[in-house]
This record gives structure tokens, C-alpha cells and sequence, in this order.
């Protein structure tokens, strides 16, 4: 059952609709009718029909539809039922709704919308005004909604009523109107909507009705104000020639003059956190009607500070007439970084080396050559002879990462095919060479048998071979730990040769880095 609401008031129609769908298609030609059940039990019956005509919008839809007009209040079962035909078997479906029909507060004796017009005989606002019939005291909010069938906009009012005739007007204004519709709309009233306010609930008071009237903008004259902004801004990019950064923003918006003249304007742009980058100022020839004003702001104003950047406090003047407009609007989220060109350097990691010989040293004995090798022992807290950790410091590093490659020097080496790999893990937590103790490597680091943060594996690793590594995985962390704070990445590289003698040298590891 498709009925819109659960509470309706005496004398409202209530659209009673049915919904037919098989595998998500319009269900046609079925035979459809509604049983309503009252308060007192007596039962209404009604054919629904999805032909397009009288309360049914559109035909073969698979909505089957009627109107049903409570007589009193109280709890009404609404039971749908249905049969068709599909390949020779004749199907029944059923389901049901129930709705409460509450007491009419108010009734609306008429409805009017009519303009509001200025002395110079241009239309300001448009007004609904509806007489009504109050019949319990109360408080009451009411909603007016003016629609072109696709946008809308609505008015409302919340005031304090007594049994009797009164008369209550909404109005639309003209920048509400224009803003949200075209010159040319036709504008029709969808149903207004009157609820009852008391301390414990909020509750539908009125016959929610269609009103006819219409409002044709075309065959309005509309003053307009001397200078208007009559759209939103505009935000264009200009990339640097070999388009790796934004050299600057275009900014267009359009105005509206009743003068040809020339118009002088300026305007505030702000960083994401209010911090106040620049006062742009422009002057432009405007004729009367549309205009498109534009400007460009390089992009050293931007390095400032990060974005979304807003551009408020704008003022545009000419002779005696002026306009202001506190907030006119803000661009993308860009980051400070985009406006700078790349910049690439190489960091070199300081190397610390990890031998077995040495593990119950606290701070770690120095280790001079630094090596990868030996084989596994599970469960100690160095799991292979020789290892070697490298640090990099990215506290020098501005912005965001976008390129960077991992390069590993090799030394000599003993190991042999196929055992030669060489593997590196991300090390998670914080070290120093100072503090560094075998015994609980393990756990300070989370570099144990079963590696639980791999970055890569160099495969096949012969004696004097440098090794570059690029990859999303590698960029990934290294923001990562940039975003965190600590500017800190560390590896550590292992090899597992069969024989504990066989190892390969590191004589270098760095990083180059693209931000």
C-alpha cells in the first residue's frame, strides 16, 4: 500500500494508492480495490485504477489509485487486494495500512496568492493569504510551498490562534523567488500544510489542500537593485607550463547593472582557518544587464595557507550606488602545496646495523658494517643474524608526497641463488640508537618471525647492484607518517640464506622524494 502519511484529518482526501511491481516493473491490468474499515467497523470499498485519469497522474505505472474522504476521526485499516494473470496462473496479493484520522482545528474558507508590488509598480514579493476558520484555540505553525515542478521554496509562520474567522498571510520574497526559478516560470502551490503545536506533540491540524491558483513570473515587471550578484562564483585553475602546479585562480561570477558605467570592486580572500591572504581590487565597463566580472590571483597568495579559500567582504561601487555581499564564495579544497612547484631531494638514512654477537648490549653495540643475512630462528628476539635498520628524517619535507623511490647500494655479498633476497618491512614504532634493546626488539618494534607490515622484496640480489623501488604502498606510508606527525620512516632489511655465514653488505640506503 503506497499511501503517503499516517495522519490525516476529517474531511481530507486521502490519496489510497497501491503499488504492483514483478522483479521491479510495472505491474498492468490487474484488478485492484481497497477495503477501508472505520472506527465503528463499517467498510468503504474502492476500485483502484492506474488509468491515468481523475486522481491516477499517470496510467500503467503499476500505481492504482483513489480518494478516500474520512468522516470522523479515529484508527482506520486500510486493505489492498489484487489478482492478474501471468503465464496462466492467476495471482492474489494482499497487504494492508492503518491511519489515524485526527479532529480539523482549522479549515481554509479561501486561498488567494497574489504580487506585492512597489510604487514603481514592480513586484517585491508574492502573498498567500488564506482566511481561515479556527475552531480550537491553540498553537499553530503553517507552511506555504510555491513549486515550478521542479525547485521550491516555501514560508512559513508559527502564531498563537482563537476560535473564529481570521486571516493569515505568508509571503515569498522576490530574491527567494529569483534565485531559485527562472524569469519565465509558472508557479503552482503545492499543498499547505497546518500543524498543531502543544507541549507534547506535533500534529497535523488541517486539510492538506490543493489550491489552483497559478503565478506566471514572464508577466511580471521585476525592479532589480542597481548592482546584483546574480550567480554563484566561478573557480578556474591556470597550471604552470609543464602543468605540474597551479600558477594562479581565475575567479568569475556575474553581475548585474541598470547603468552602463564603470564599476570599481574589491574583495577579501581568506584561508580555510580565517587567515586573511590578500585584498583583491578590479575595475570593470559594465554595461546595463548581465556582466561577467573576472579576475586572476596568482598563486603566491596561496602558498599562505591551506584551502577551501573563501572570498568575502566583497564591495562593488560606481558613482552612487553600491553593493555588498558578505560571503560570495570559495573554491576547492586546494592545499597550499599545490601552488608550488615540485620539489625533489634525495635523504640519505642513517644506517644502524643489528648482529646477533651483539644483542645483549643495552644501548645496542655500534656496528660499523652494516649487513642482511643469516637464517631465521623463530622466536628470538633478532630472528636473523644480521639485519640493518634505516631512519629517515621527513621533517624538512613540505606538503604532500607524490613521488618517491626507495634506493638500496649493495656491497658484497655471499649469498646465492636462489637464496639472495632481500626483504623490507616498515618498523611502526618510535627508536633510538640509545635506547635500542635486543631483548625486547621484538616486541618494541613488531619485527618478529611472522612480519606483519612487509613493503617490498628485492628478488635475486647479486653483490654491487643498487635497487630502486617505487610503488602506490611506499608513497602511501610515508604520507602516513607524515600526516601522524612523527616525520619519522624507518625500515629494516633482512635476507634468509640457509647458512648463518652467508650475508650481503649495505653500503646506502635513501630516499628521493617528489613534493
Amino acid at each position: 500500500m503506497a499511501i503517503a502519511a499516517n495522519e490525516f484529518v476529517v474531511g481530507e482526501p486521502v490519496p489510497v494508492a497501491a503499488l504492483l511491481t514483478d522483479q521491479g516493473e510495472p505491474v498492468t491490468g490487474a484488478q485492484t480495490h481497497a477495503v477501508i474499515v472505520d472506527p465503528q467497523g463499517a467498510e468503504t470499498h474502492l476500485l483502484l485504477k492506474d488509468d491515468g485519469l481523475n486522481f491516477d497522474s499517470t496510467a500503467d505505472d503499476g500505481v492504482y489509485s483513489n480518494l478516500y474522504i474520512p468522516p470522523s476521526e479515529g484508527d482506520y485499516l486500510i486493505r489492498g487486494t489484487t489478482s492478474f494473470v501471468k503465464n496462466g496462473i492467476t495471482i492474489s496479493r494482499e497487504a494492508s495500512k492503518q491511519i489515524r484520522v485526527l479532529p480539523a482545528n482549522i479549515e481554509f474558507v479561501s486561498h488567494t496568492l497574489n504580487p506585492i508590488f512597489s510604487s514603481q509598480g514592480c513586484v517585491i514579493a508574492f502573498e498567500q493569504r488564506f482566511e481561515l476558520d479556527v475552531k480550537a484555540a491553540g498553537d499553530f505553525a503553517i507552511h506555504g510551498y510555491l513549486t515550478d515542478g521542479v525547485s521550491e521554496v516555501n514560508a512559513s509562520k508559527r502564531l498563537q490562534l482563537t476560535p473564529a474567522k481570521q486571516t493569515v498571510t505568508l509571503e515569498y520574497s522576490k530574491e527567494d523567488i529569483f534565485e531559485t526559478f527562472d524569469a519565465t516560470s509558472t508557479l503552482a502551490i503545492n499543498p499547505t500544510i497546518v500543524f498543531a503545536i502543544s507541549q507534547n506533540e506535533i500534529q497535523i491540524a488541517a486539510p492538506r489542500v490543493q489550491f489552483d491558483e497559478t503565478i506566471d513570473l514572464a508577466s511580471f515587471e521585476r525592479c532589480r537593485e542597481p548592482i546584483e550578484v546574480s550567480g554563484p562564483l566561478k573557480t578556474t585553475p591556470i597550471m604552470s607550463q609543464d602543468g605540474t602546479y597551479i600558477d594562479s585562480l581565475t575567479f568569475e561570477f556575474p553581475v548585474y547593472v541598470t547603468r552602463d558605467s564603470t564599476y570599481t570592486g574589491s574583495v577579501n580572500i581568506v584561508g580555510a582557518a580565517g587567515e586573511y591572504l590578500d585584498l583583491i581590487s578590479f575595475q570593470e565597463q559594465l554595461v546595463s544587464g548581465e556582466n561577467i566580472i573576472s579576475f586572476t590571483v596568482s598563486g603566491e597568495t596561496f602558498k599562505k595557507a591551506d584551502g577551501p579559500y573563501e572570498l568575502n567582504a566583497l564591495l562593488i561601487y560606481s558613482g552612487s550606488d553600491s553593493y555588498r555581499q558578505g560571503v560570495l564564495g570559495q573554491t576547492p579544497p586546494y592545499k597550499a602545496a599545490d601552488f608550488s612547484p615540485p620539489v625533489n631531494v634525495t635523504l640519505p638514512a642513517n644506517l644502524f646495523g643489528l648482529e646477533r654477537e651483539n644483542w645483549q648490549a643495552v644501548p645496542a653495540s655500534t656496528i660499523t658494517t652494516h649487513r642482511v643475512g643469516g637464517y631465521l630462528r623463530a622466536g628470538a628476539s633478532v630472528p636473523y643474524d644480521y639485519e640493518t635498520l634505516a631512519s629517515f628524517d621527513l621533517s624538512k619535507v613540505r606538503g604532500e608526497i607524490k613521488q618517491a623511490t626507495l634506493i638500496v647500494d649493495f656491497g658484497d655479498s655471499t649469498l646465492q641463488f636462489p637464496f639472495n633476497n632481500v626483504s623490507a618491512h616498515v618498523v611502526n614504532q618510535n627508536w633510538s640508537p640509545a635506547s635500542v634493546n635486543y631483548d625486547s626488539f621484538c616486541d618494541s618494534f613488531t619485527v618478529c618471525p611472522a612480519w606483519s607490515n612487509p613493503l617490498t622484496t628485492f628478488y635475486y640480489v647479486d653483490a654491487g647492484q643498487t635497487i630502486e623501488f617505487s610503488d602506490s604502498a611506499l608513497l602511501d606510508v610515508l604520507n602516513e607518517k607524515k600526516a601522524s606527525g612523527l616525520n619519522k620512516f624507518d625500515i629494516v632489511l633482512t635476507s634468509t640464506p640457509y647458512e648463518r655465514s652467508f650475508f650481503i653488505g649495505v653500503k646506502q640506503v635513501s630516499l628521493f622524494i617528489e613534493y
